[in-house]
């Protein structure tokens, strides 16, 4: 049976205003077919929040696959790299309390300082330096293919780049929708991925027209913009497709690209179903 996920960032804004409780939030999510949740680093604000989540969590009966854990590990000084890698520690000791076994790490961004490839080393040099803590706590670090930066590793060949230069127990996850920032087919780069996928990221991204100010730059010279799943430039089936076909069996984690909307998530929730199980 497929585990469908979502990625709790979406809802962060209603979360922590008030506006949305996190029992009401958990049995909405329950109610409209998800298994799991992946929650991140910014939806914690003291053991209060902590200790209601995951009281929400259990009597809704969601999984945790996965945790985001949100840090930048790209500095020209040792002082704030020290303070992000420290941050990834408290949020791996969180996850071993909650038992979750995937974290990955993301949010590294461009330092005007350093070169693309010294920015790359640091974010491989990060991961290295946490690697052996994760794994006696029986966790998996994860890195993705980050679009919010098209310097560091957004596209498939950057991030390439740094898992070379990782530890091997160090794995990835398959971000649908970043790789169309990144400027690769999200399909068609599948297979170099599969071997070290153990999570999946599933939105979508519509192609502006020349000459709009919005959205977010790729690296095929085009703006996107966050969109319903299946109606933008990610071939979903075909995504889909191939990493089922070349054995992925993890959760399927839904981002709704800024979006909070319940009814939207049911309705990209139907859309990813029918890719994943049609």
């Amino acid at each position: 049976m497929p585990s469908y996920c979502v990625m709790s960032l979406s809802f962060h804004g209603p979360l922590l205003r008030g506006e949305l409780q996190f029992g009401r939030f958990c049995r909405d999510l329950q109610q409209a077919g998800l298994t799991a949740l992946e929650p991140a680093t910014s939806l914690f604000g003291g053991d209060l929040v902590e200790a209601e989540l995951r009281s929400a969590v259990a009597d809704a009966g969601l999984a945790l696959p996965c945790y985001d854990a949100l840090a930048n590990l790209v500095h020209a000084d040792s002082a704030p790299r020290q303070a992000a890698l420290d941050s990834v520690r408290r949020d791996l000791d969180r996850c071993a309390r909650w038992g979750i076994p995937l974290v990955m790490v993301a949010g590294s961004r461009k330092h005007a300082e350093l070169s693309e490839a010294a920015c790359r080393q640091q974010v491989a040099a990060g991961l290295n330096a946490l690697v052996d803590e994760a794994t006696a706590r029986g966790q998996t670090l994860l890195l993705e293919s980050f679009g919010a930066d098209l310097q560091v590793h957004a596209s498939s060949a950057q991030l390439a780049d740094v898992v070379r230069q990782c530890d091997p127990r160090i794995m990835v996850t398959f971000d649908m929708g970043n790789y169309i920032l990144g400027g690769d087919r999200p399909a068609a780069v599948v297979p170099a991925w599969l071997p070290r996928t153990r999570h999946v990221h599933v939105k979508d991204f519509a192609r502006l027209p020349a000459g709009d100010p919005g959205g977010l730059p790729s690296h095929d010279g085009h703006r996107y913009t966050g969109c319903r799943l299946g109606t933008g430039a990610v071939d979903l089936a075909a995504t889909v497709r191939a990493l089922r076909d070349g054995g992925y069996a993890g959760a399927w984690s839904l981002e709704m690209s800024g979006a909070d909307s319940l009814p939207q998530l049911a309705a990209d929730l139907t859309v990813l179903r029918a890719a994943v199980e049609g």
